[in-house]
């Protein structure tokens, strides 16, 4: 029964540790990205309907609903 359990785990993990290979980053970003019409969970419970979330360079820049959006940005 041990023999079981340790063939087992020891399968799991190597499972697991060949799932994580080749992880590649995705190419960088080309120009500024406006979600619009968004339903945003704030993390202290408050919620924003029909708002914008503003993304520039990957990174969440600005979020509302009286957004600006960046000059060339690409609405979605």
């Amino acid at each position: 029964m041990k023999k079981i359990f340790l063939s087992f785990a020891a399968i799991c993990f190597l499972m697991t540790a060949r799932s994580q290979e080749n992880m590649a980053p995705a190419p960088k970003q080309a120009q500024p990205l406006v979600v619009t019409g968004a339903t945003v969970h704030v993390g202290n419970g408050q919620v924003l309907e029909n708002a914008s979330v503003v993304i520039v360079d990957g990174k969440i820049t600005a979020v509302g609903n009286n957004v600006t959006p960046p000059a060339g940005a690409r609405t979605i």
